[in-house]
């Protein structure tokens, strides 16, 4: 009898010791303008970029913040003067993107003589510009700051992940990822809850007039980091138009909070998730917080 007492705490012993370790730590990805896989498709893609496998530890501590694509009617039911406002807003946002891509000229910093960069990153001209991109970027954007229940509604799928976590007992870490990062940026100012790491992605929190609207909205001079964030890594490729001017460090207080990286891909989507997800730069700073 004792022998088997003995055998089977041996048992348990070796059978945890084996057992994966389980993080308390909580993963939120926040997506960007115009989902259209399913959340837990999305979910996959996005844990099997970042980890490189959908192993069932990973899985249970990992949650999309899923908001879709915008809903909004503000282009039906809005006021004229309100109308005229989105639509400057939309023509101004392309206006500063092509801008400072001209003033910039940061394409001509590639080795390669300019035609054959563009054909090395499939970047002809027009698709530098790409103007349905441009578009569905202004649309989501203008939900966002114009139509107060689409503003609620995408800054709510956030703010219950987080509550969840920190009822759960577990520490935050959240990668937002395009306009994602423009919702976690207003979620995170206006919450209470830690978070240990935040990496934005791609984000276009430096375009200026990004910068101006929320200025507007908060009645605030200047923009500040979200004080409850210990840490936030801002990642941006070089060549993606969304996220351009990807030097947050010295737009938000106190300066030099957010540490700036550059990182470089090519291909069709220059703007891409996945391939943002994939690169060491960003693996490196999420496998330091995640340990």
């Amino acid at each position: 009898m004792l022998k088997r007492e003995i055998g089977l705490i041996i048992l348990i012993f070796f059978l945890n010791g084996c057992a994966p370790a389980r993080h308390n730590i909580r993963l939120i990805y926040i997506h960007g303008m115009d989902a259209t896989a399913p959340k837990n498709e999305l979910k996959k893609q996005w844990d099997e970029a970042l980890f490189g496998t959908s192993s069932a530890i990973e899985k249970a501590h990992t949650r999309m913040a899923y908001w879709g694509r915008s809903k909004s009617a503000v282009s039906l039911a809005m006021n004229e003067p309100i109308k005229r406002m989105q639509d400057e807003f939309a023509v101004r946002l392309k206006q500063s993107l092509k801008d400072n891509i001209a003033r910039n000229n940061r394409y001509q910093e590639h080795a390669l003589p300019t035609q054959l960069f563009y054909q090395e990153c499939a970047l002809p001209t027009q698709s530098l510009l790409d103007e349905r991109l441009l578009e569905l970027f202004s649309k989501d954007l203008d939900a966002f700051f114009f139509d107060e229940s689409e503003h609620k509604r995408m800054c709510a799928v956030l703010k219950h992940e987080m509550v969840d976590a920190r009822n759960s007992d577990e520490g935050i870490i959240i990668i937002a990822y395009s306009l994602g990062s423009v919702i976690a940026f207003d979620v995170l100012s206006q919450s209470s809850i830690d978070v240990k790491l935040l990496i934005t992605i791609g984000s276009p929190l430096g375009v200026p007039l990004i910068q101006y609207w929320y200025k507007e909205r908060y009645g605030v001079s200047a923009l500040t980091a979200p004080r409850h964030v210990a840490r936030w890594v801002n990642i941006a490729n070089k060549y993606d138009i969304i996220a351009y001017d990807g030097n947050l460090s010295d737009k938000f207080l106190p300066k030099g909070f957010v540490q700036d990286k550059k990182c470089c891909f090519s291909g069709r989507n220059l703007h891409s998730a996945e391939k943002y997800l994939s690169k060491s730069e960003l693996r490196n700073e999420f496998n330091s917080a995640w340990k």
